[in-house]
């Protein structure tokens, strides 16, 4: 009885724009699927550049000490050597002077 029945043109318009609504639908929950994975993979690859620029930066940082101190033992032993030329000169000069 039903099949024999001509369907209603309004009927026909009602089903296509459902079908159509959730097919948008299942579409769009997949675009936000996607996107969601694709964010998380952008996260972890940002929270992998940070720890890395902080791994970066704690070795610069030793770098720069150990470099801080090489400059002040170089500075000592060039002081200790400008001391030992004037003590040369100053008994070189009394040595002269004799």
């Amino acid at each position: 009885m039903f099949l024999s029945k001509p369907l209603d043109p309004l009927y026909i318009l009602f089903l296509g724009v459902f079908l159509g609504l959730i097919l948008l639908h299942y579409l769009l929950f997949r675009e936000y699927l996607q996107q969601e994975k694709l964010q998380e993979k952008r996260l972890k690859d940002l929270e992998y550049l940070v720890y890395k620029e902080i791994e970066r930066s704690l070795e610069l940082g030793l770098g720069n000490i150990a470099l801080k101190e090489l400059r002040q033992k170089t500075l000592e032993k060039l002081t200790l050597i400008r001391l030992q030329l004037e003590a040369l000169k100053k008994s070189e000069g009394k040595n002269r002077g004799l």
